[in-house]
């Protein structure tokens, strides 16, 4: 019996090996002719975006960058042709929560494409939104949020594929980790991407007909990227406090809102993964390999905390968030003390 047992170990090691090596080697394959394939790629004004333009000019892709500002756009470009890549990426307008925004960078990219279709669609552009406890929210919060993280992915997606179709394409969409597991005072963030999520899935299923692969980046917690700017949530979080009702103020007290404040700082900093090039490397291999990933998982945070966390029966999920609060010193409203 001892012996069947020490077999049985020996044959899945040696199977869990041979797994691990064919994969490392299938995530080496790559498709050719890269200098013909063309990509479009939202939110290209500044962090994951901005460095995948870059990233496949760079290897000779033809990129046409959506842009958000003249600001950012101009920057790219200037950073393009500083590298010797200018005459690969073209920057576009693009407003993915307006449709005649997205319809007029559509007829741009089609008319520069010519008789060649879409390999790549990226869908990069995303907010953060506003965030605190709901009772500090409003509807218009959560709308806000929705129409870039979620119907802004529809619209951009919707109106491209044809184009994708045509090349039999990758269509690679940003969701997060916080899109499979929610996180308290993320509300609006947390809501968009489940929806995100849920929509590419469904794509996922439904381009397969065509020849289309579709793939989702989840990434955990990146502050460089410009979403997490310690000012500019400082500003937001000001915001949201001095808007609240006098009755709301009371209820959870200034005390609650100052230590919430730091926590939130402190999360960030705890669970920050550095160089945001990682998850730019993801979206590159998505449309680069042979064999992409249905989905990638980026951060440490990511693989050790939120998708283990997202597997956990309810119940325990609520246990450990208690826990791990009371832990740290849980923030209770005044008016629950």
């Amino acid at each position: 019996m001892e012996c069947s047992c020490c077999c049985a170990a020996v044959y899945v090691t040696i199977a869990i090996a041979i797994y691990f090596i064919v994969q490392h080697y299938l995530k080496k394959l790559v498709v050719p002719n890269w200098d013909k394939r063309h990509v479009f790629v939202t939110g290209c004004d500044s962090g994951f975006g901005h460095l995948l333009a870059l990233q496949l000019a760079a290897h000779k892709f033809h990129v046409y960058a959506g842009c958000f500002t003249h600001k950012g756009a101009e920057e790219l470009k200037k950073k393009a042709q500083s590298s010797g890549i200018g005459s690969k990426l073209e920057t576009i307008p693009l407003d993915v929560t307006s449709q005649e925004s997205v319809d007029r960078a559509f007829d741009v990219v089609e008319k520069k494409l010519g008789h060649f279709g879409l390999w790549g669609l990226v869908n990069n552009a995303g907010s953060l939104g506003v965030n605190g406890p709901d009772d500090w929210l409003t509807v218009a919060d959560y709308q806000s949020v929705m129409d870039i993280n979620a119907m802004g992915v529809i619209r951009v997606s919707q109106k491209f594929k044809p184009l994708v179709k045509k090349a039999k394409g990758r269509l690679v969409t940003v969701a997060s980790v916080l899109g499979r597991v929610a996180l308290k005072s993320a509300g609006p963030y947390c809501m968009s991407k489940y929806a995100c999520e849920a929509y590419m899935d469904v794509l996922r299923q439904e381009m397969r007909h065509f020849g289309v692969s579709v793939h989702i980046l989840e990434p955990g917690t990146f502050r460089q990227t410009g979403l997490l700017e310690r000012e500019m949530m400082d500003r937001m979080q000001e915001n949201v406090w001095k808007r609240t009702s006098e009755s709301t103020k009371l209820e959870y007290g200034a005390t609650f809102f100052q230590k919430w404040k730091e926590a939130q700082d402190k999360l960030v900093k705890l669970l920050d993964n550095g160089d945001p090039q990682k998850v730019a490397d993801a979206y590159f291999h998505a449309l680069t390999a042979r064999y992409p990933k249905r989905r990638y998982v980026i951060g440490i945070d990511s693989m050790l905390l939120w998708i283990p966390m997202s597997m956990l029966p309810t119940c325990i999920q609520d246990w450990l968030w208690a826990l791990l609060e009371k832990l740290h010193g849980s923030l209770v409203p005044d008016a629950v003390k």
